[in-house]
């Protein structure tokens, strides 16, 4: 390469050539190990903030500080799942101290949350209390096993399908249940 006729001077990089021993090397020596497990931080990374917009897209937004928490939790709770960390937990507990706070106050948090949007949910009416939608889609997934786990279905609608032989069906809540007294 030249500027105005002049030659310009070979950068000064060292030459790699991928030799069988520097893959290898690469690959028994920890290199390949901290690129996978960085290749997996920033895809997980990547699926959360893709699943947080999704989130926003299909949802009111103000469910964001709420699923938030639960990301941090999430995030804490994997922490200690860590070897190193449980280890660390039995020698030394005071070293994780403010850790534990923090999930604590964190599920604290996220409970209050949930509880406020639960009451909100039964103030606006009877089709949107949280109980009676879980019980909903409980049915409806109940059904759906039935089904779908059936030995043989029926041949018309009114015609009972026969459960495999260990199928036990689920016991679903009442629709109302007894008052406490």
């Amino acid at each position: 390469m030249s500027i105005g006729g002049f030659p310009l001077p070979a950068p000064n990089v060292p030459k790699l050539c991928p030799y069988p021993r520097n893959v290898s090397n690469w690959k028994t020596r920890g290199g390949y190990k901290a690129w996978c497990a960085e290749q997996d931080r920033a895809l997980e990374n990547r699926l959360l903030q893709d699943n947080l917009v999704e989130h926003l897209r299909k949802t009111d937004a103000s469910h964001l500080p709420e699923v938030g928490l639960q990301i941090a939790a999430t995030n804490l709770s994997q922490f200690f799942l860590k070897s190193e960390t449980q280890q660390s937990l039995a020698t030394n507990p005071a070293n994780c101290r403010q850790i534990i706070a923090d999930l604590c106050r964190l599920a604290r948090h996220i409970h209050a949350l949930q509880k406020y949007r639960d009451d909100s949910a039964k103030e606006i009416g009877y089709k949107y209390n949280p109980e009676r939608v879980r019980r909903e889609e409980e049915k409806a997934v109940e059904s759906t096993r039935e089904v779908y786990s059936a030995a043989t279905l029926g041949e018309t609608i009114h015609e009972p399908d026969i459960p495999r032989r260990n199928f036990i069906p689920k016991q679903l809540s009442p629709e109302h249940p007894p008052p406490l007294d």
